[in-house]
């Protein structure tokens, strides 16, 4: 099988990044138009995850894990009514 070494197709554009705003001139491949708020620049699609390290806002309140009976006291997120939530470790033992 033969690889094809030939320069890759650059698609010329107007867009934006999704992320930071910046002006993308230059892509690799055609967007889908229905997805260019999702498009990102080079910066940001090298950087990866998130940016912002701080830590995430806990959420108080009286809940019972769902695997072992424990009372929980904050949550990284609003449970919805009627979803079991899970303590820091029934939910590390249960993430795979």
């Amino acid at each position: 099988m033969a690889f094809d070494n030939s320069p890759k197709k650059m698609f010329q554009g107007n867009w934006k990044c999704g992320k930071c705003g910046k002006e993308i001139n230059e892509l690799p491949f055609n967007p889908d138009p229905s997805r260019l708020d999702q498009l990102t620049c080079r910066d940001c699609h090298s950087s990866g995850g998130r940016k912002d390290f701080s830590p995430k806002k806990m959420v108080e309140g009286n809940w019972t894990c769902s695997g072992c009976g424990g009372n929980i006291k904050s949550l990284p997120f609003e449970p919805r009514e009627g979803t079991p939530v899970s303590c820091r470790d029934c939910w590390s033992k249960n993430r795979g």
